[in-house]
């Protein structure tokens, strides 16, 4: 009934550094509860132990800017169309599955992702937003479900 499409380019350069670019709800049909979001994001993997199926063997870092849901609490309750930064802190626990903090520019969310099918490029992610209730709206529960496919 409720729903939006979202969209992101993204490149992977040598020594796991990566950039992305997306407009998040840009189709969208129904009532949804948040806007139009394009950012532009930075990232970079860092390997703690020489084999990806180690524990805690790769620590991912990523700095954005965007705006719509990116924006401060005070800048969406003030209607002001403002740039903010956000960022993602995760790691791999065990090779299908990492734990992750995420700021959005206004909300703490905690999670993980697991990748259940070895063969299969199925995410799963569960996660708490809004942790710090800065939204006002109290922590929620969330599950995402992805996959991708290689041009």
């Amino acid at each position: 009934k409720n729903g939006s499409l979202s969209f992101k380019l993204h490149h992977l350069f040598p020594k796991d550094l990566a950039v992305a670019a997306g407009i998040e709800n840009a189709i969208e049909w129904g009532g949804i509860d948040t806007e139009l979001s394009a950012y532009g994001v930075v990232s970079k993997i860092f390997r703690l132990q020489d084999s990806a199926a180690a524990p805690f063997s790769r620590l991912s870092v990523s700095v954005g800017l965007g705006n719509g849901r990116f924006r401060s609490e005070d800048d969406m309750r003030n209607d002001k169309e403002t740039v903010n930064v956000f960022g993602n802190v995760s790691m791999r626990v065990l090779e299908p599955m990492s734990v992750f903090a995420d700021w959005t520019g206004q909300d703490l969310n905690l999670g993980f992702s697991v990748m259940p099918f070895q063969n299969f490029p199925l995410v799963i992610t569960p996660a708490l937003q809004d942790v710090t209730g800065n939204a006002g709206d109290g922590t929620r529960f969330s599950i995402s479900v992805g996959t991708s496919y290689r041009f």
